[in-house]
């Protein structure tokens, strides 16, 4: 026997069809909201200079076979930057860390020498970090983020 198409089948239809499109924008927009930090550059050419700065540190390091690691544990930020060999490189006597998300000015903090590297506190929050990692023409800029839970 066939069903002939009536206003309930296609009101079945338009249900279903604005149901799935509705559920995927709502999983979307939750998704884009968790991941975003909301942090907008206000002048484009100076964001793209800054990531220029940050490519041509990654350059530098893998030329010049670098590892740069950060790592918190314990209620501190440590810092391991060692060449192709193990040598510990120098790190600079002071990091910027600046919490994210936040218009607070950057803070100084004291990196205390490590055998691998070097270590300082981190409050509580997610910090974008800036130290910088070798001497003389090699010296370059690195940034890094960390995340301190209580």
């Amino acid at each position: 026997m066939i069903t002939r198409f009536t206003g309930h089948h296609m009101l079945g239809l338009m249900v279903t069809f604005f149901g799935i499109v509705i559920a995927v924008n709502i999983t979307m927009a939750s998704l884009a909201t968790s991941t975003f930090s909301g942090l907008l550059v206000k002048n484009g050419y100076v964001a793209s200079i800054d990531y220029a700065d940050r490519e041509r540190a990654v350059a530098v390091a893998a030329a010049n076979g670098w590892t740069v690691t950060t790592a918190v544990s314990g209620g501190s930020l440590s810092i391991r930057a060692v060449d192709k060999t193990g040598a510990r490189l120098p790190l600079s006597e002071f990091a910027e860390a600046a919490p994210q998300g936040a218009v607070l000015r950057p803070r100084a903090l004291t990196l205390t020498p490590t055998p691998d590297g070097a270590t300082t506190p981190l409050p509580d929050g997610a910090w974008a970090v800036r130290f910088a990692v070798g001497e003389g023409a090699t010296r370059i800029h690195w940034h890094a983020r960390a995340t301190r839970t209580p």
